[in-house]
């Protein structure tokens, strides 16, 4: 018994201790100033790391080497304080050290609370090397963080996952701001890796059932391929018919759980088969290679501002309004440089109505009565997505620059309030 105690005494410490270590190092203001605004470029660059990372992660070649530049990290930092408006995020390269800079406000605390974060790793052909750390105005053992990591990870994910990636870091080297990792991971432990991440992840943070976002997507492809469901025109047909099954489940168990699994099977199957990773598979084995029967519907005569419209409904359900809002904007400022379709207003009409849609559905999912009413306003899309007559689109970097500046200044800005007081006015977001 006494070996239980000090066992269960000696977790207490190894995960208790960093949380209230991390709550006493809390400051009253961001130690990285704001950052400087996202430009078109940037989320190219954004985009284009984050691929390149995840193709090397997810190559069969044991050995790889991943080459970032200075330019590029920031752009990820960027992306990230675009999806999490408290993050602020630097980096700064030089042949000495990388330097990371963090600043947020950790969840569920005041808002003048901040947790500050600096972490610098030495260039290195001896795997990772961190030479400094120091969180608020507290300066840590550097030689004490790997090994804390590695035991996080070993004990979130198992199988020693913690030790087999870490340690798969062969050298960090630095040429002028680029910064080269040399990662000699076996295929299969990051596979695992990525699998036992994202369960976890689904555990934390669990977005719905897969067995009843199954069921949903079977029943959306049975009713459209017997020809309930329209295989042209207007999309709105499958959000009423999904919501309608909802309607019938709910009196009968959670009706919010139940919308949840019918807002992800109505994304995978008319939006993007890639958010099957906020849940897990969701398209039955014998469909997956089946093409959706809604592939050619439209919202608003056009098949782009359906993908816009669902793939932001379901992400404002699985994440908050600000992540939603800065995956559209960043493809949009993507588009905007060169070779792209242009920045486009009613792109980001859609991306904003999806996630209306979706705050408006959630906010009214207690009782029999307001969903009936919800239900019955999903009737025509004047209804649940706004007119986007005379909104600037095709707009390319310099176009945009000229006539709107960045996404901080007061014309982009003054173009989004007309976008939300269009949205306001539609009937599906009248008071119920």
């Amino acid at each position: 018994m006494n070996g239980m105690r000090l066992a269960v005494a000696l977790i207490f410490l190894l995960l208790g201790l960093p949380i209230l270590f991390g709550f006493l190092a809390l400051q009253s203001f961001p130690a990285v100033a704001n950052l400087p605004t996202t430009e078109a470029a940037n989320a190219e660059m954004a985009k284009y790391v984050l691929k390149r990372l995840r193709d090397a992660f997810q190559s069969r070649k044991r050995q790889r080497i991943v080459s970032i530049s200075q330019s590029e990290l920031n752009s990820v930092m960027l992306f990230a304080a675009r999806a999490v408006p408290s993050f602020r995020g630097r980096t700064n390269v030089s042949s000495k050290e990388i330097t990371f800079a963090m600043s947020a406000i950790p969840p569920g605390l005041p808002a003048d609370r901040w947790l500050n974060l600096e972490l610098a790793v030495s260039p290195s052909r001896q795997g990772l090397e961190i030479s400094s750390i120091r969180i608020g105005d507290i300066d840590l053992p550097p030689g004490i963080i790997l090994p804390f990591v590695t035991f996080a990870i070993d004990m979130a994910l198992g199988d020693e996952l913690g030790s087999l990636i870490l340690d798969g870091v062969d050298s960090v080297m630095v040429s002028g701001r680029t910064v080269s990792i040399g990662i000699s991971i076996s295929p299969l432990t990051r596979e695992l890796f990525l699998a036992r991440s994202k369960a976890r992840t689904r555990q934390i943070n669990p977005f719905g059932d897969t067995a009843d976002a199954e069921s949903y997507y079977l029943a959306v492809h049975k009713a459209a391929e017997v020809g309930i469901l329209p295989n042209r025109g207007s999309f709105l047909p499958y959000l009423r018919f999904a919501f309608g099954l909802t309607h019938q489940q709910a009196a009968d168990g959670d009706a919010v759980a139940e919308m949840r699994s019918a807002m992800l099977a109505v994304g995978v199957y008319c939006g993007l088969r890639q958010l099957e990773i906020l849940v897990g598979n969701v398209a039955p084995e014998s469909l997956r290679n089946q093409p959706a029967h809604c592939r050619k519907t439209t919202l608003n005569g056009r098949v782009d501002l359906r993908l816009h419209f669902i793939i932001s409904a379901v992400l404002r359900v699985a994440s908050d309004a600000g992540a939603t809002f800065a995956i559209g904007e960043f493809k949009e400022l993507r588009d905007a440089n060169g070779g792209g379709s242009g920045f486009s207003f009613d792109d980001i009409a859609a991306d904003l109505a999806g996630a209306r849609f979706a705050e408006t559905l959630f906010a009214n999912a207690t009782t029999s009565e307001t969903r009936r009413i919800l239900l019955g306003r999903m009737k025509r899309e004047s209804e649940v997505f706004p007119n986007i007559e005379g909104l600037p689109v095709g707009l390319s970097d310099s176009e945009f620059k000229r006539r709107f500046g960045d996404v901080d200044s007061v014309p982009y800005k003054t173009m989004l309030t007309v976008i939300e007081k269009r949205i306001d006015k539609l009937l599906f977001h009248a008071r119920t």
